[in-house]
C-alpha cells in the first residue's frame, strides 16, 4: 500500500482479457485502482506517476518490461503465461504443437 492508502496494480494484457481482469480484479478489491497499458510509454508513466508504489501483473503480453524500469517498483510484478512447465514462456501452444 501506498502513503495513500491506495493500492496501484497496472496490469499488462490484451484487449479481450481487459474487462474480465477489470471485472475479476474490482470484485477482489473494489478500492483498486487498476490501470491497463498496452505500450512501454504507457507503462513507464503509469509507474513513474505514482513513483514506483504499483504492482505490475503482465497477463498473456509481449511487451517486455526494461530492468531500469522494475528496479523502480516499490512491489513484486507478475508475469503470467498460461503454459505448462515444459514450455515456459510466450507462445506455449505454437511449441506444443511444433513437437506434437
Amino acid at each position: 500500500m501506498n502513503p495513500e492508502g491506495r493500492r496501484y496494480l497496472v496490469v499488462l494484457t490484451g484487449e479481450r482479457e481487459r474487462p474480465h481482469f477489470h471485472l475479476f480484479l474490482k470484485r477482489q478489491n473494489p478500492e483498486i485502482i487498476v490501470t491497463f497499458c498496452e505500450s512501454l510509454e504507457q507503462l513507464e508513466a503509469a509507474v513513474l506517476r505514482r513513483n514506483g508504489a504499483v504492482r505490475i501483473l503482465a497477463f498473456l503480453t509481449d511487451l517486455i518490461v526494461p530492468g531500469w524500469l522494475l528496479g523502480k517498483l516499490a512491489k513484486t510484478p507478475y508475469n503470467i503465461h498460461p503454459g505448462p512447465p515444459g514450455y515456459p514462456g510466450s507462445h506455449p501452444e505454437s511449441f506444443a504443437l511444433w513437437n506434437g
